[in-house]
């Protein structure tokens, strides 16, 4: 009996010793200094550069910083009642109510083409702000890092491919399908 007591006791003591190896304060300063290294120029980071090269006045700057703000607001408006949506759609789907959730995806596409669409006045309003100059500047850029303007469609078109070679991606809440049923129960 004192074995196993003091066995116990030992194992005990073991895990608190990994448990306060892992909890182990992490430096707090971390962050700061990624954020103070984010905002320096750095030559691995060409959208940065080419903000640089634009030389925007002030006034252009507070301009695109409202714009962003506004794109900020809107985007995440339409997001969330993407999101909210695609629950319904879910509740449709359990409840067989096929129809319903026909008109509901056609409202959630609605809601992604109305998405697109602020992102292009978001940029439209930008381009609108530039010299012929920094226009110039900003094509050139664009040019020469073909990634840059076009890196979201490329990780969606990757994101796409990736869910459609899965045969059942129900589980992986990327492709916003997630907890969607898919064996359908048909009451006869």
């Amino acid at each position: 009996m004192k074995k196993l007591m003091l066995l116990t006791l030992c194992l005990l003591l073991f895990c608190s010793v990994l448990l306060a190896q892992a909890d182990t304060p992490k430096d707090k300063a971390a962050p700061k200094a990624k954020t103070e290294e984010l905002k320096k120029a750095n030559p691995e980071r060409p959208m940065q550069k080419c903000l640089e090269d634009l030389k925007l006045t002030d006034a252009q700057k507070k301009k695109w910083e409202e714009l962003k703000t506004s794109f900020e607001k809107t985007k995440n408006t339409l997001q969330a009642e993407i999101k909210n949506l695609k629950i319904d759609l879910r509740t449709a789907l359990k409840n067989e109510n096929f129809q319903n959730a026909k008109e509901l995806n056609k409202q959630i596409a609605a809601k992604r083409n109305a998405l697109d669409d602020a992102k292009v006045d978001f940029l439209a309003a930008r381009m609108k702000e530039l010299t012929s100059e920094q226009k110039a500047t900003l094509k050139k850029h664009l040019e020469q890092c073909p990634n840059c303007h076009n890196a979201p469609m490329q990780n969606k078109k990757a994101m796409q491919m990736r869910h459609s070679e899965k045969e059942n991606c129900n589980n992986c809440r990327e492709c916003g399908s997630a907890d969607m049923p898919t064996k359908i129960n048909i009451r006869k």
